[in-house]
C-alpha cells in the first residue's frame, strides 16, 4: 500500500507543492509590506510614507484569505474514494474511455495506477488544465483531480475537477454493471 493510499492524500513533488500552494504566499505579500512599514515607523524610525500606523493595520486582513486558501488547497489534495471492487482490465477500460471523452493525456499507467492531464484553454471552459490521479485497490478506487501544478498557477478549474471525477466514476460503474 502506497503512502497516498494510506493517507488518502495526493503526494506532489516539492515544485508541484510550491505551485499548488502559490496563492498563499501571494496573499501574504500585503501583510509583509505592512509589517515592514510598521518596522520603519517604530523601530528604524525612518518611515517616509504618508499613511499613519492605524491606517496600515488593514494590510493584515489579507491573512484571512491566505488561511482560507491554505485549507482549500490542502483539501483539494484529498482523494475521493469510490467503494467498488474492480479488476485491472475494467479499471484501464474506464480510464481509457474517460480519457477519450474528456481529452485526457495519460502520462503514467499501470494495472493499479493512472496519472493523466487534461490540457486546458479558454475555449474549453477557462481552466488551465488538470492533473488526474487514480489508484485502484481491490475494494476501492481513489481518484483526485486538481489544477495541473505543472501549468500556470491556477486556483480555479471552472468545474473540470468535479467533471473529471464524476465522468470516471460513471464510466467505471457502467462497465461493472455490464
Amino acid at each position: 500500500m502506497s503512502q497516498s493510499e494510506k493517507t488518502k492524500t495526493l503526494k506532489l513533488s516539492k515544485g508541484q507543492l510550491c505551485a499548488h500552494y502559490a496563492v498563499v504566499p501571494f496573499l501574504l505579500i500585503m501583510p509583509l509590506l505592512t509589517t515592514y512599514s510598521l518596522f520603519q515607523i517604530y523601530v528604524a524610525k525612518n518611515y517616509t510614507g504618508v499613511r499613519k500606523p492605524y491606517e496600515l493595520i488593514d494590510g493584515y486582513l489579507w491573512i484571512i484569505p491566505a488561511i482560507f486558501f491554505y485549507f482549500v488547497q490542502k483539501r483539494r489534495l484529498q482523494f475521493r474514494e469510490i467503494k467498488i471492487k474492480v479488476d485491472s482490465n475494467t479499471f484501464k477500460k474506464a480510464a481509457e474511455s474517460t480519457a477519450a471523452k474528456l481529452i485526457w493525456i495519460i502520462k503514467h499507467e499501470s494495472n493499479d495506477y493512472i496519472v493523466a492531464i487534461r490540457k486546458g484553454s479558454l475555449s474549453t471552459g477557462g481552466s488551465w488544465g488538470e492533473m488526474i490521479t487514480i489508484i485502484r485497490n481491490e475494494n476501492k478506487v481513489l481518484i483526485n483531480s486538481i489544477c495541473d501544478p505543472g501549468n500556470i498557477i491556477s486556483i480555479a478549474s471552472y468545474g473540470w475537477n468535479k467533471k473529471n471525477i464524476r465522468t470516471f466514476e460513471m464510466e467505471i460503474k457502467g462497465l461493472i454493471q455490464l
